[in-house]
């Protein structure tokens, strides 16, 4: 799949942004990308989507080297999709309809088949009922859901999703975490977030990143059990790892699984 390989990014100021950065997708369906303000992470995705070229390094789909030519490109994008952080910066038609067909009209794709990978793409994420809404009167956790089905739409092999759970309350939340499970059925998912305990549930191989540099990486719960390397990039543990450590209780991936065990 995608393998990033000693990568060094610098901006046009000379700030080196990312140093001899190395990640490997094929180590988890959902791979965690973990980090304060300022790590690195933003910076990263953009470099795996092609939007930002390495400074030194490479990155690799399917054992090959990306290359930056337009055409080259095009196809690369639509084998590697990202949903940003905010939702209103990949929305550009005023209805969910037209704004989801867009990329499968600019490839001339007929639109019997459009109208069929937009219903397969909005069902997926539990948005088929917004099929005609304008995007304007949608609510912030409707515009996410349309973003995450945009980026559906090219049955693309890999996921970048940035903070996919920002500014959603907690069942919208639930809904996202249900999304991207079910996707990683067919897909590699890289989540990038601050929420550590919807990291832990949501991802099972992590990266930890600070000041553009790989920290430390493993499974979710040996990555969280490691008190120095938390401290050290600033991050809180999930609370489900603080029980696990203050009430001597075994070490649960998520809630429902500590419910279903607690007699």
């Amino acid at each position: 799949m995608i393998k990033v390989e000693s990568i060094d990014y610098k901006y046009e100021d000379g700030t080196l942004a990312l140093k001899n950065v190395s990640i490997d997708l094929d180590k988890g369906k959902v791979i965690g990308l973990i980090g304060g303000n300022g790590s690195g992470k933003s910076t990263l995705f953009l470099n795996i989507l092609g939007i930002l070229k390495p400074s030194k390094g490479k990155i690799k789909y399917n054992n090959e080297p990306i290359k930056y030519d337009k055409k080259s490109l095009r196809d690369y994008r639509q084998k590697v999709t990202m949903v940003f952080q905010d939702p209103d910066k990949q929305l550009f038609y005023s209805k969910v309809y037209d704004d989801m067909a867009f990329p499968l009209r600019n490839l001339d794709i007929a639109e019997d088949e459009i109208k069929e990978k937009v219903n397969a793409s909005l069902a997926e994420v539990k948005a088929l009922d917004l099929i005609e809404k304008p995007t304007h009167f949608l609510s912030y956790g409707q515009k996410k859901r349309i973003s995450i089905g945009g980026a559906l739409i090219m049955d693309s092999k890999v996921l970048l999703l940035d903070e996919p759970t920002s500014g959603l309350d907690p069942a919208m939340s639930k809904e996202v975490k249900s999304i991207i499970k079910n996707l990683s059925q067919e897909k590699r998912i890289v989540v990038s977030s601050h929420d550590m305990d919807f990291i832990y549930e949501a991802c099972d191989y992590i990266y930890i990143i600070s000041k553009g540099e790989i920290l430390g990486e493993g499974v979710a719960e040996d990555v969280f059990l490691d008190k120095d390397i938390l401290e050290k990039s600033g991050l809180e543990k999930p609370w489900l790892v603080k029980i696990h450590e203050n009430l001597n209780l075994p070490l649960y991936k998520s809630e429902s699984e500590l419910l279903e065990n607690r007699d």
